[in-house]
């Protein structure tokens, strides 16, 4: 739980690394159930990057929607039915699905569900629902222009995050209240330096003392493919709960309460965050849309953390490297 990082600035690029290393995982495992190469189109390189207009084999199908329709961008004639797989498709037929019983049904996807049949499934995970919401999208896109221009893949793109893509990731845990926290006898500095310490105190008693913050776990656990190591997650949750549980039997200074329940509802949506970057090789974009919370969560931190420092230095509130509540004296640094 590295709450008090001197470069913070390495927290984002150990969190852009953490998703590169998902993807590279998810398209070397490309288990179909789960969906992971929607997943890459989703996020990748292949509809935002430089390459989206590239289409390798010359089939008539772009390389990020050879990625929808789980053709090979390599191969022309991906299901070997003698017909170029953007000829299937301007045929209504399946590019995956080898002639001549390919034909595709307005109604169904190219896996042959309909989209009530999806739509109503409980078995599928977020990452399936949106993928196949988004390749309902393309296709009706796809039927009525014939050829989509990057103007109408970026439009596309557009329509769907607009329309709430990751909109349905895991609810928040509940926040606390003002009303939550005791309230200090009075603001003096003493009563300051006391809440200051055993808020430390609470903090450090519940960090994980081995090295690495729960994004190098993240970052290991997909990088070597071993889900059990996601399970080092566990005590960081833990860890963060024990704050905000013990917390609320801490009397805190009128002046301190605003930001120390701040702090407080952070850690509650990091735990948030986390259970859902601990579905990673179950539901990759839930697990990525918990990347991008526990980061939020992460930075909203910042101010409330500072306004306490703040607050201890205008008090003259003083720790010396054995008090616990050093950790707010030097936060940041």
């Amino acid at each position: 739980m590295s709450l008090f990082s001197r470069r913070r600035v390495l927290i984002v690029a150990i969190f852009i690394l953490g998703v590169s290393a998902l993807l590279f995982v998810l398209e070397k495992r490309n288990k179909p159930q789960i969906l992971s190469r929607e997943t890459l189109f989703l996020t990748g390189a292949h509809l935002f990057g430089k390459t989206a207009g590239a289409d390798q084999d010359n089939d008539g199908l772009k390389d990020w929607e050879e990625t929808l329709w789980k053709t090979d961008s390599r191969n022309a004639d991906s299901d070997g039915d003698g017909t170029l797989d953007g000829e299937e498709v301007n045929q209504n037929r399946n590019p995956a699905v080898k002639g001549p019983n390919d034909t595709l049904n307005s109604q169904k996807n190219q896996a042959g569900e309909t989209e009530e049949n999806w739509r109503n499934d409980p078995t599928l995970s977020e990452t399936d629902r949106l993928a196949r919401e988004f390749f309902a999208r393309y296709w009706t896109l796809k039927q009525t222009t014939g050829v989509i221009s990057d103007e109408d893949r970026a439009a596309l793109i557009r329509e769907f995050l607009d329309s709430g893509f990751g909109g349905n990731a895991e609810k928040p845990p509940s926040l606390l209240s003002l009303s939550d926290l005791p309230v200090a006898a009075d603001g003096s500095g003493a009563a300051l330096k006391k809440f200051g310490n055993e808020m430390g105190s609470l903090i450090l008693k519940n960090s994980p003392k081995e090295k690495g913050g729960e994004l190098v776990i993240f970052q290991r656990a997909v990088s070597s493919g071993n889900i059990e190591i996601l399970k080092e997650l566990d005590p960081v949750i833990a860890g963060y709960r024990a704050v905000v549980s013990g917390a609320k039997d801490i009397a805190v200074p009128e002046t301190a309460r605003e930001s120390t329940l701040a702090i407080l509802n952070s850690m509650s949506r990091i735990t948030g965050a986390l259970q859902s970057v601990k579905l990673a090789f179950s539901d990759p974009l839930r697990a990525l849309i918990g990347l991008s919370e526990y980061q939020k969560a992460l930075n909203s931190m910042s101010q409330p953390l500072m306004e306490l420092k703040s607050l201890f230095l205008k008090n003259a509130v003083s720790f010396t490297t054995d008090e616990p509540g050093y950790i707010f004296i030097y936060a940041g640094r």
